[in-house]
């Protein structure tokens, strides 16, 4: 048993480094999530050794000291590994400060269990044995799996990622390794089970952000590609385009229009976003396909304009943006037609703008 749980940990251990190697050739990754990416890799290879490091050596000679500090470690450590992959989708300061707490509680229980042996003590013959309030320890990892898992719910709608199942199924093979480490404790697969979730939620956070626009944080040009494809009903698509914006670039700086591209698609975001997806279409083009039956488009589009003339006061030199839109019945006519008829309508509103100038 104790050669076969070596192999295990070993490949275990060697995937995570892969993965600490890997990710630091993924160009995709912004530089702050890559490190916590890196840290949840490290993480798991420390509480693979020390998982085995205590099962190794307990039955020997070795001192109970070590054996408890490897225990201690491992405890300590399991909580904040969901912790650490929300850092990895989200920025620090993006995190409320509470969803450590369960991991806090953790750290003042386990330091409690050195001395009254509450959660884990070395028993007779020097092994390792759980305390009364193991299950109050596996309580507070359950519930920062438990936020983790709402996390990326949250993060997922906000960029409207659809295969949540994904998710749900990932948070489901920890979970098999909790039952199993319950049921039977001589089988000591729970950190490999963990290991391979965070591999797969690696592969989670590559498969979205392949669908977003870094700048703007809406979904890319590709994503609409694929999404036109698999239109079943009737939808509004909507085209906007910011005006002057190679003016702005040119007379303010790149700086500045990368600015306003956030700015114009923070703003789309608001309006749009509780009634269809929102996309960057191109460089200063943005679009929306809107549910048919939901909202209505003109209306929104002038809550829209409304809300840029709002932040226009607050910064004139923000530009106008042209809207065009039209409905398309997958049914009735092709994705080409009603695309046609919305730039037609978005380059009319655009001249407009661009007389009312002169």
């Amino acid at each position: 048993m104790i050669t076969y749980h070596t192999a295990i940990v070993f490949i275990s251990c060697l995937s995570m480094a892969v993965m600490i190697a890997g990710t630091e050739s993924n160009h995709l990754l912004p530089s702050l999530r890559k490190r916590f990416f890196q840290l949840l890799f490290l993480l798991l290879i420390i509480t693979n050794l020390t998982e085995w490091l205590a099962e190794t050596l307990g039955g020997t000679s070795t001192a109970p000291v070590l054996l408890i500090l490897f225990k201690f470690t491992e405890f300590c450590i399991a909580p904040f590994i969901p912790i650490v992959c929300m850092l990895a989708l989200s920025d620090l300061n993006r995190l409320p400060r509470w969803i450590a707490i369960p991991a806090i509680f953790n750290l003042v229980l386990q330091l409690a269990s050195l001395v009254s042996g509450c959660v884990f003590f070395i028993g007779p013959g020097n092994h390792y044995q759980r305390g009364a309030l193991y299950g109050l320890y596996l309580a507070f990892v359950v519930l920062e799996a438990l936020l983790l898992m709402l996390h990326c719910q949250r993060f997922s709608q906000k960029y409207r990622y659809t295969n949540f199942w994904f998710l749900i199924l990932i948070n489901l093979i920890v979970l098999v390794a909790v039952v199993v480490s319950l049921l039977m404790p001589t089988i000591l697969l729970d950190w490999t089970c963990v290991s391979f979730a965070a591999l797969l939620f690696y592969c989670y956070y590559n498969q979205l952000v392949h669908q977003i626009d870094d700048l703007t944080g809406l979904l890319n040009r590709m994503s609409m590609d694929q999404a036109v494809t698999q239109i079943r009903k009737p939808v509004v698509i909507i085209f906007f385009d910011v005006d002057r914006f190679k003016q702005i670039n040119d007379e303010y700086g790149h700086n500045f229009g990368d600015s306003c591209l956030e700015m114009v698609s923070k703003a789309l975001r608001e309006v749009f976003d509780s009634y269809g997806y929102c996309y960057r279409y191109g460089g200063d083009e943005f679009c929306v396909i809107q549910e048919h039956a939901q909202g209505d488009t003109e209306a929104l589009i002038s809550q829209y304009i409304t809300k840029l003339k709002k932040l226009r006061e607050a910064e004139p030199r923000i530009p106008c943006v042209s809207v065009g839109y039209a409905t398309f019945d997958p049914a009735a006519n092709d994705i080409d037609a009603a695309v046609n008829r919305a730039d037609a309508m978005m380059y009319f509103y655009k001249q407009l703008h661009r007389r009312q100038n002169l």
